[in-house]
């Protein structure tokens, strides 16, 4: 991987259930990488500070407030408490308890946008939340171990862990990264500020042309081959596929609104065991599937406006949607279950089936317990 400052110790989970944050020594950690190196063709070389995460609570949001990326079309039935919760959802094999206080933040901390979710193989929980610091981590019953990442992301979207490696998008500086699980810096695709040339002005719109990467970029995930897929994303309407190291290898989808390959916001993606790849065109109210080299297989219609898809062990699809739901499906797109939701920007399941849904606009980590 590309050189990167020595750090024994940037972030700490200790089995008592606290975590440090970044330590002092590190708190002007500087890493720089090399085009040649790590992934070539992807811009100039990028340089980057990180600092410490604070101990105070943190503070204001590190961009513009979640509810952006939606509209009133998207509000949320279950947003508030005193409209009502649900304390049962879903069907058949597929129910759970909703657990809205689940997550137990510091004293004096407050979530902001909560744009994605995702568990490790310990089923530690990560929050990515546009605010300082982006990264928070629980246990499976919600107690605070530790965050991470302050002043590192600009604008926080999609994350995905695989294998214990934490893939991001900073969607507004347009860079995939990928980390450890304490932080520690592996991997940047992309240049920093520098957006592909679309022709786009506003985000959401169809934009007037398709290029490289990055516009906006939504979501990364890895293939069974180590290649790298990035959904791209708000100004853009691609997948582009990169090798392990880095090199991109090919790109595809043009703006659009009917036809294969066609995308409107290309919000999140996945990569199944057999390297066949889901892609939520949200704006499209579909996901469309195709095969590793981005040839089109097959589409999914029986979704609206999805926002992130998830696939278990049992290859069953968890997708949110803005319906406002949460649809499970198999692999070919059969609905299985579905309730109805907050209006969820990101989720994840971890090993014994409970989701985490991320909202952006509710500003809130919701759990559903599955019950076994």
């Amino acid at each position: 991987m590309g050189a990167h400052a020595p750090a024994s110790r940037i972030f700490r989970i200790s089995s008592s259930g606290t975590g440090s944050g970044f330590s002092r020594r590190m708190a002007r950690m500087v890493f720089m990488v090399s085009n040649r190196s790590v992934w070539p063709g992807i811009g100039s070389p990028f340089l980057r500070s990180i600092r410490g995460d604070r101990i105070i609570p943190p503070g204001g949001p590190v961009a513009r407030d979640g509810r952006k990326a939606h509209d009133r079309r998207d509000r949320d039935p279950l947003s508030r408490p005193e409209e009502g919760l649900m304390t049962t959802v879903g069907s058949g094999s597929y129910q759970y308890e909703l657990n809205e206080s689940w997550a137990k933040l510091p004293v004096g901390w407050t979530f902001g946008p909560v744009s994605a979710v995702a568990t490790d193989s310990r089923d530690r929980v990560y929050a990515f939340q546009r605010k300082d610091p982006p990264i928070i981590v629980f246990d499976r019953d919600g107690s605070y171990l530790g965050s991470w990442g302050s002043s590192a992301i600009k604008d926080p979207h999609g994350i995905a862990i695989i294998n214990d490696v934490i893939y991001l998008t900073d969607r507004d500086d347009h860079v995939a990264l990928k980390f450890t699980l304490d932080g520690k810096p592996l991997m940047v695709l992309g240049t920093r500020g520098q957006p592909s040339d679309t022709g786009a002005t506003k985000d959401i719109e169809l934009p007037p042309r398709s290029a490289g990467p990055f516009n906006k970029p939504t979501e990364m995930v890895p293939a069974p081959s180590g290649d790298l897929y990035v959904s791209d994303g708000y100004r853009n309407s691609r997948v582009h596929r990169f090798s392990a190291q880095g090199a991109l290898l090919a790109s595809w989808g043009t703006p659009g609104k009917q036809e294969p390959g066609e995308f409107h916001l290309p919000h999140s993606l996945w990569v199944d065991p057999e390297g066949f790849v889901y892609v939520c065109d949200r704006e499209n109210s579909r996901i469309q599937v195709f095969n590793a080299s981005g040839k089109f297989v097959s589409q999914w219609r029986d979704i609206h406006r999805p926002t992130d898809i998830y696939f278990n062990a049992q290859q069953v699809a968890y997708v949110s949607e803005l319906r406002p739901s949460i649809s499970i499906l198999d692999r070919h797109g059969k609905v299985l279950a579905r309730f109805d939701s907050p209006s969820g920007h990101g989720l994840w399941v971890d090993s014994v089936g409970d989701i985490y849904l991320a909202e952006a606009g509710g500003k809130r980590l919701t759990k559903y317990v599955h019950k076994r």
